[in-house]
């Protein structure tokens, strides 16, 4: 007789999706309890069924799935939408400040590790950018927290892709499109 499947809960926000099959989806989410995570969605783009509706990006969350065995791929059993923070749909770049500190958060961390600063940081920025316009002073301060929370210096004047080379990591594509797009200050 097998073991009954264990569901866990979870909340978090989606950070990227990428179609699975023809109905399917994988979705990455922010937890603060479970870190970076992907989830598998079974379905969720059959014609007729509003489940794959709540999983645009940057949507709160909270949801059920069951582990995966083996691997970092787990099932997703269950979502509730939280709030879908239309909000940030309003500026391009808005969207792009937010992908970029998901790819940044991404990159610094590894999955499955448990994230409750990340999490708050990325959701204070996303409540901040829900309301206000994207600036080269909120991606500094950004760059700042987060090299702070991992032990990288952080505070005024940081310099985000030196502290990352230490580490062997780059800084993500986005950054540059970001940069480029924002006025100077």
């Amino acid at each position: 007789m097998s073991a009954p499947i264990s569901t866990l809960s979870e909340k978090g926000f989606v950070i990227g999706r990428l179609p699975f099959g023809n109905t399917g989806l994988i979705l990455r989410w922010l937890t603060p309890g479970s870190g970076r995570m992907s989830t598998m969605a079974k379905g969720a783009m059959k014609s007729g069924n509003s489940f794959g509706l709540q999983f645009d990006l940057y949507y709160l969350c909270e949801f059920e799935f069951i582990p995966a065995r083996r691997g970092d791929l787990h099932t997703l059993k269950e979502v509730k939408l939280l709030e879908p923070n239309l909000g940030l749909r309003r500026h391009y770049p808005v969207l792009l400040t937010l992908e970029y500190f998901a790819a940044l958060i991404e990159e610094m961390t590894e999955p499955g590790t448990p994230l409750p600063e990340d999490f708050d940081l990325f959701a204070k920025a996303l409540e901040y950018l829900n309301t206000h316009e994207a600036s080269r002073r909120v991606v500094e301060r950004f760059e700042n927290r987060i090299l702070a929370l991992h032990g990288l210096g952080g505070g005024r004047g940081a310099d985000l892709p030196q502290a990352l080379r230490q580490l062997q990591l780059n800084a993500p594509l986005q950054r540059q499109r970001l940069l480029d797009l924002l006025p100077p200050e």
